[in-house]
């Protein structure tokens, strides 16, 4: 009987492992991450989600985000924010790395009056030529952001 319970247990842990996902996500390095940013002029909005619900609008579809090089080097642009496409602001701002944590930090303007941010975002790459952007918006929802490289 004890061998029986025995047996039970550790049939039942090995189910419940082996539905779980154990694997450290991949680690990035900062050199990494400069190396992806600069090999893709032109980043396209392909999702966007706010509270987990999938709320991208038409304005929103084909948003372009880029990551100028030379004296720019360091900053990211979008010529339409996303989440003020509505109302024609202007994203953008710097962006840094640390130990492979990316972060943005977002500012948007309207004209160059009313600047919102700046905005603290996450940047993590789902693949060498995706990413995904997730921050909290001024109306305190959870947005996530996916971009793919559109050269």
């Amino acid at each position: 009987m004890k061998n029986l319970l025995r047996f039970f247990l550790y049939g039942f842990l090995a189910i419940i492992w082996s539905c779980a996902d154990h694997r450290l996500p991949p680690s990035i390095s900062c050199d990494d991450v400069a190396t992806r940013v600069a090999g893709c002029a032109n980043w396209r909005l392909t999702s966007r989600t706010v509270n987990s619900v999938e709320a991208i609008t038409p304005c929103q579809q084909g948003l372009i985000l880029t990551f100028p090089g030379g004296k720019l080097t360091g900053q990211f642009v979008l010529l339409k924010d996303p989440e003020y496409c509505g109302t024609g602001g202007a994203g953008g701002g710097t962006y840094t790395c640390n130990n492979g944590t990316v972060t943005l930090s977002k500012t948007v303007t309207f004209g160059g009056f009313n600047p919102i941010g700046p905005i603290s975002q996450t940047l993590t790459f789902l693949s060498t030529s995706s990413f995904l952007i997730t921050y909290t918006d001024a109306s305190s929802n959870a947005v996530a952001e996916t971009y793919v490289c559109a050269n």
